[in-house]
């Protein structure tokens, strides 16, 4: 099945039009012709920190708790159809409601998204963690996709609104990178504390990492969905 999903994503990506940098380039005032921001001057607008930290602290609990969820399943006895189940669950959560999550920060803003991916992905994570039942797993599983979703696509529009045209390919690059980091410890770290302490903990630590998360996030001032303001009294930055 791999090269049949190959070709189908390599015909996709060929008959992408127009190039999104085409449309990028294409708004009113995008380029400036100045150079850009560093990536250590956009580290320092706070909503751009958190929006990394938010999707970096979910990358990391969704890897460690879809990495060991079938281990567990297959120690307490589950069949490979309920893994296959469980983990089918938790990739329509991730993927399948992205256009009604990408509508919801659009009208509701960005903020709001990112708490609530924040609260999805840990109270999936423990939901799934204290359980056999595959149900309940299934369901935190897909919990822990959504709430993924909500902070990856909201930190992904948080620094899209943050950034020129010039800078949001670094920017947005530095946070893949990031993210790819945070994937790599949270499938390393899930394993180690499964095997030392247990599913219930894996989720019990996972959904603590989120409470940094929403103290970052809870501090920003969105007065409307894409504008942003630097601190109380401060004008409100048009997303560009």
């Amino acid at each position: 099945m791999i090269p049949v999903f190959e070709a189908v994503g390599i015909a996709a990506v060929l008959a992408l039009r127009p190039d999104p940098k085409e449309l990028a380039v294409g708004e009113p005032g995008a380029s400036s012709g100045q150079p850009g921001r560093s990536l250590g001057d956009l580290l320092r607008i706070r909503p751009v920190r958190a929006a990394i930290a938010a999707i970096g602290v979910a990358q990391t609990a969704m890897v460690a708790v879809m990495g060991v969820t079938p281990v567990a399943i297959d120690q307490h006895g589950g069949t490979a159809l309920a893994i296959a189940v469980v983990i089918g669950m938790h990739i329509a959560g991730m993927y399948a409601l992205g256009p009604v999550i990408g509508v919801a920060l659009d009208r509701y803003g960005r903020r709001p998204g990112l708490l609530t991916g924040a609260a999805l992905s840990a109270s999936g994570a423990i939901l799934g963690s204290f359980t056999h039942e595959i149900a309940l797993v299934a369901i935190g599983m897909t919990l822990v996709g959504l709430g993924w979703a909500a902070c990856y696509l909201g930190a992904t529009a948080v620094i899209s609104d943050l950034t020129t045209v010039d800078e949001r390919g670094g920017a947005l690059g530095m946070t893949d990178l990031f993210t790819s980091g945070a994937a790599a410890v949270g499938a390393l770290g899930g394993g180690f504390v499964l095997e030392s302490a247990g599913l219930g903990i894996v989720g019990i630590v996972m959904a603590g990492l989120m409470i940094p998360v929403v103290l970052l996030v809870l501090p920003l001032r969105e007065p409307a969905p894409g504008q942003w303001m630097r601190r109380p009294g401060a004008v409100a930055e048009e997303a560009t």
